[in-house]
């Protein structure tokens, strides 16, 4: 338990903090307005990467994201050599994240918490040095054999056909119509007005979430922000900083493809459903979002077949799917998860379809004759499901 909360103090500073989207700022490219101010926001044609460990290995903020991991686990060995609880060592975590302004205090709090039990169980069972932890994540930080990023060297068996060109499809041939969604991410804490571009409100640029109203606590008291001018007001219909969408354009835009494309032949969605605030997942709220999902296409698509693929942010913690292979399985596996997506997708896929769903997530189907569809759950290989 003591070597396991090394690791956890680097785990929730930057597996947590970076998968979940937190060191997302560094997405923005940097600009200066017409005016010379350097901390204008880029115009919306900017393109926004989510892909934090990247930001983090940035030669400008390589440096801080070593000093924070380092800190980090220094603090956490100055606690277990003074053999504190679990508790006191999430609670300097926590401290460590507010004083560094990583991130809003409630974020810091729950987002550690959220993933400390799970983290435990799983490094406890792990054995890796705190230099082996930062330099797996952050490049020319401590001395890592990387085994997050090792390339491996694999035979590639010989006698490969020639490649053909792709067949022309002739003209008297039927085609499938089909829409396909992704990574919709639902805000349904999205709010018109609010700050599109919070990152100017942190010491470090880290805010994950914008688009939200931040001038009042968890618990009802006003924040630094309460006061604070607007930058970039938050459209009525999304914007293109780091926030997610509105719920009112979801239920727009399937209503617009439901009136004008009435000839469907099927629709896939291929996961993550939910906002990118994972600190407050719970199996409720997932459980309430998979229900107001379902019940939109529902209404809009009653003829058309929905073939849904589970994402990241369906579990919870996020990314978390464990294998039936896992000690403890039937006390921390994602069963619950696929039950409810077994309810949800039962409107669409067969019955022998849904056996597997419940086991695994993961299914075929036959759209059409001679077509088969195989939907995987691919969370099983991702280097974030601990």
């Amino acid at each position: 338990m003591r070597q396991s909360l090394i690791l956890l103090g680097v785990a929730l500073a930057f597996l947590t903090f970076v998968e979940s989207g937190v060191l997302r700022n560094h997405e923005f490219e940097k600009w200066t307005s017409a005016s010379g101010n350097e901390n204008a926001p880029p115009p919306p044609k900017y393109k926004m990467l989510r892909y934090a460990k990247k930001a983090v290995n940035e030669p400008e903020n390589r440096k801080m994201s070593c000093f924070f991991c380092t800190f980090a686990v220094d603090g956490v060995q100055a606690l277990i050599a003074q053999n504190s609880t679990d508790d006191e060592v999430a609670a300097f975590l926590v401290n460590l994240c507010d004083l560094f302004d990583v991130e809003q205090p409630h974020v810091c709090k729950n987002i550690i918490y959220a993933f400390k039990d799970e983290v435990v169980f799983v490094l406890e069972r792990s054995v890796f040095t705190p230099e082996e932890i930062c330099g797996a994540f952050i490049a020319n930080c401590g001395h890592s054999d990387k085994p997050l990023t090792h390339m491996w060297n694999i035979t590639i068996p010989g006698g490969k056909p020639p490649i053909r060109p792709w067949p022309k499809i002739p003209d008297n041939k039927p085609t499938f119509k089909v829409l396909h969604l992704s990574d919709i991410h639902i805000d349904h804490q999205y709010v018109v007005g609010t700050e599109a571009y919070c990152q100017l409100d942190s010491a470090l640029g880290t805010y994950a979430m914008c688009c939200r109203d931040y001038s009042q606590d968890s618990a009802g008291k006003p924040t630094n922000l309460k006061d604070k001018p607007i930058y970039v007001p938050a459209g009525p219909w999304g914007m293109p900083y780091l926030c997610d969408l509105p719920y009112q354009t979801f239920d727009s835009a399937m209503r617009h493809i439901s009136k004008t494309f009435k000839d469907l032949d099927y629709i896939i969605i291929t996961g993550d459903f939910e906002a990118h605030d994972s600190w407050d997942y719970t199996e409720d709220l997932t459980r309430e979002n998979m229900n107001n999902m379902t019940n939109v296409f529902l209404e809009y698509f009653p003829n058309v077949p929905v073939y849904v693929s589970i994402g990241n942010h369906e579990g919870v913690p996020q990314d978390a799917m464990a294998p039936h292979t896992m000690p403890e399985y039937d006390q921390r596996g994602p069963q619950w998860l696929y039950k409810i997506m077994s309810d949800m997708w039962s409107h669409w896929i067969p019955k022998e379809a849904l056996d597997t769903v419940q086991y695994r997530a993961s299914y075929a189907v036959y759209p059409k004759p001679g077509l088969k569809l195989i939907s995987l759950n691919t969370i099983y290989c991702s280097e974030f499901n601990l």
